[in-house]
């Protein structure tokens, strides 16, 4: 009988003790659950490249660059902002192809992707058209801007932020100060039709180049003379191989922040928001910093040597009237010249 009790006594501490450690793994697994479930991830990082074939020390790079670092901070680690400047992911028509087809995030240009999805808007790169910068600005800021970012949306491509880079001047191996001067010189344009058809009206052979090969085709005479703010043409280094600076102020001239529209439509209103403050407030940067460095640019170019030109402006403007007139009427058809030139008053 003592027996008997020992064994049924041993027998339910035994199972008293499964019992226990039974409980114990129960509560270490759901622990385990619990910690592992505070620890996963809220959602994978959005990442954006922003490509450009501006040089990193000019004032749309700098804006750029600013943009990747405001966006990297705020976001908390859910947007995620490289930018690749130099030319680094391709050509600018290149660049744009790609934030087009969703195989890029993010391009920063000037009106390369106008001049491919909304050409009827390229007057406002037309050489000798608008007399100032507050000219420029009147059209770009109101109606007609707001229509040329609506139709590059249509495109596929969603206005970021807006740069003020400055007015583009030209360069070349001999002074140039009349129309007279340009005819036949051989000018080194991006491929923008607008631009090389109006040069040609001008007098000028234009000659389309990427602009990361514009100091090698200078140097080997494949073209005379370029075009561009001052601080292409020192960032560039372009005062290595051009002798005269000559002030034509012909285009006055901005760059843009644009996304593949589809990335937006994807993103929540908060990363919109956040993106569209951050784009902001770094395009204000540029602005302030193009000024600034078109001071300096221009001081410098001096000191390197090149010979400053001023030239008869008027008489430019006066031999672009015709070709002007001619483009409202056949490709910009959404506005007249008559219009551009009342946004003087």
């Amino acid at each position: 009988m003592k027996k008997t009790f020992l064994i049924f006594g041993m027998l339910v501490l035994v199972l008293a003790l499964a019992a226990c450690g039974g409980d114990s793994g129960t509560s270490s697994n759901g622990e385990a659950e619990q910690e592992e479930e505070q620890s996963a991830p809220a959602g994978e990082t959005i990442r954006i490249d922003i490509a450009s074939v501006y040089e990193e020390k000019s004032a749309p790079a700098k804006g750029a660059a600013k943009f990747a670092e405001l966006v990297n901070e705020r976001s908390n680690g859910e947007i995620e902002v490289n930018f690749f400047p130099n030319g680094a992911l391709g050509t600018e028509r290149e660049n744009f192809e790609a934030v087009r087809a969703g195989d890029l995030e993010m391009v920063l240009g000037g009106y390369q992707g106008v001049d491919m999805y909304a050409p009827e808007y390229m007057f406002f790169t037309a050489p000798f058209l608008f007399q100032s910068m507050e000219h420029m600005q009147a059209a770009l800021y109101g109606d007609l801007g707001e229509q040329m970012f609506a139709e590059m949306a249509d495109a596929g491509l969603q206005i970021i932020g807006t740069n003020i880079r400055g007015a583009r001047h030209m360069t070349a191996n001999k002074p140039i100060e009349t129309p007279d001067d340009v005819k036949g010189l051989n000018l080194r344009l991006p491929e923008i039709e607008a631009w090389i058809a109006s040069w040609e009206a001008i007098g000028a052979s234009p000659t389309p180049v990427a602009l990361p090969e514009l100091y090698g085709a200078l140097q080997t005479g494949v073209v005379e003379a370029s075009e561009g703010p001052y601080e292409q043409i020192y960032t560039f280094k372009l005062q290595e191989v051009q002798d005269y600076l000559i002030n034509t102020g012909h285009i006055y001239e901005a760059t843009f922040m644009w996304m593949n529209k589809d990335l937006w439509d994807s993103l929540s209103p908060e990363h919109q928001q956040l993106i569209q403050e951050a784009a902001e407030e770094a395009m204000a940067y540029a602005d302030a910093e193009a000024v600034s460095d078109a001071e300096q640019f221009y001081q410098e170019l001096q000191e390197a040597g090149m010979q400053v030109v001023e030239i008869d402006k008027e008489a430019f403007v006066e031999q672009a009237q015709p070709g002007l007139e001619r483009f409202f009427q056949e490709s910009w058809t959404v506005t007249s010249l008559e219009e551009i030139n009342a946004l003087l008053d």
